[in-house]
């Protein structure tokens, strides 16, 4: 049994996200259910909008974890009313990427892009590049499992291009390997070749 004094704590639906999570580190997914339950409570009955919020997000985070996605998508549904109302774009870019990451989990391909690619413009409009370069890289993974390795290629020199102006090595060298393996799975040898030089330069 964990103890947890709530007490010193100064804010009580802090208090009730940050025990959920120690419980989910736990893997005691039940209580940690319990905890979040009571943020959404709390944070209707006093009114906090992104308290409710915080705690849908979390608990969508709960049930991917589960690997009950339609559960998460429930959740994810009714934070995603709450961040329009509040207007808070970057959210809103964060939300309509975990709608793809579920859409593709639950093998909706076509809904999964949809939403991956309403991030992708958000986030351009925020120039978010880190987030940026999360969603392009998923765009791209799902491409390359439809053995659509074209347009995975495409995305992944976007990746690139984001990986290049952020100047982050590891995302470059992820880059190149991954448009190595794609054009490699293309049967382009010596493109496939020059792709994967290029990693090791880095």
């Amino acid at each position: 049994m964990i103890k947890f004094k709530i007490k010193e704590f100064r804010n009580i639906l802090t208090t009730y996200i940050y025990v959920a999570d120690v419980y989910k580190n736990y893997k005691n997914y039940e209580k940690s259910l319990d905890y979040l339950q009571k943020a959404i409570k709390y944070s209707n009955m006093i009114k906090d909008r992104r308290g409710v919020l915080n705690s849908y997000s979390h608990m969508v985070d709960l049930y991917i974890e589960l690997k009950n996605y339609e559960r998460a998508l429930y959740y994810l549904k009714k934070s995603s009313s709450i961040t329009k109302e509040i207007g808070d774009l970057e959210l809103l870019g964060n939300e309509l990427a975990s709608f793809g990451i579920i859409f593709w989990k639950l093998k909706r391909v076509d809904d999964a892009l949809k939403y991956l690619n309403k991030a992708v413009n958000i986030r351009h409009q925020n120039n978010d590049l880190y987030n940026l370069s999360y969603s392009v890289s998923y765009i791209a993974d799902i491409y390359e499992s439809i053995q659509n390795y074209d347009s995975a290629i495409y995305y992944l020199k976007e990746f690139k291009y984001i990986a290049n102006k952020i100047k982050n090595r590891d995302y470059q060298e992820e880059a190149y390997i991954r448009i190595a393996k794609n054009y490699l799975l293309k049967n382009q040898i010596k493109i496939s070749e020059s792709y994967f030089k290029k990693a090791i330069d880095i």
